[in-house]
């Protein structure tokens, strides 16, 4: 007979009640709102970029310009009705704020933020270094406007979130 054989790891739990248990984590009504309005703001965020990016290297054809004007024009539309939308509901009812797909999303939404700063900021290293080196024939003040751009959309969405997050609750 093997010793461990009545260790509690060979017991059978007993189950609690007789519910199912989920195994696909659903969003809640409020949560698919809210995923619509993240999305809304990632689109938004690329397109902001996009569109000062272009202009700062010299992209102010209408072809360059069309699609992240027209994306911007639409993502600022949604983001604005559900995010106005939500916060009318958070002062109606402050549980909201406490919502698991929200705080997933708003982690998520902290989590992109953070990399594409991070990693802006490891491409201006890489930049600035190989400008040294002379490898580099781009004009250094575009560099840093284009850091700077990446680090304000990223940024002040990752510091917006942050700072909710972090609210005394």
């Amino acid at each position: 007979m093997d010793p461990l054989s009545d260790t509690v790891i060979n017991k059978a739990v007993p189950a609690q009640n007789d519910q199912p248990v989920a195994v696909v984590k659903v969003l809640s009504v409020k949560g698919l709102e809210y995923f619509m309005m993240t999305f809304a703001l990632w689109v938004g965020a690329f397109a902001i970029a996009g569109v000062l990016l272009s202009l700062v290297n010299n992209g102010t054809s209408f072809d360059v310009l069309a699609f992240p004007v027209s994306s911007l024009i639409v993502a600022l539309g949604v983001f604005s009705f559900f995010f106005l939308r939500l916060k009318k509901a958070e002062l109606q009812n402050p549980s909201l704020r406490f919502d698991p797909s929200k705080r997933r999303l708003s982690q998520i939404t902290q989590i992109v933020a953070y990399l594409t700063s991070f990693f802006s900021v490891v491409g201006i290293v890489y930049s600035l270094l190989a400008k040294m080196a002379g490898s580099l024939d781009t004009v250094l003040w575009k560099i840093l406007l284009d850091l700077a751009i990446v680090l304000v959309v990223a940024g002040g969405i990752l510091a917006y979130y942050w700072i909710d997050e972090h609210k005394v609750r």
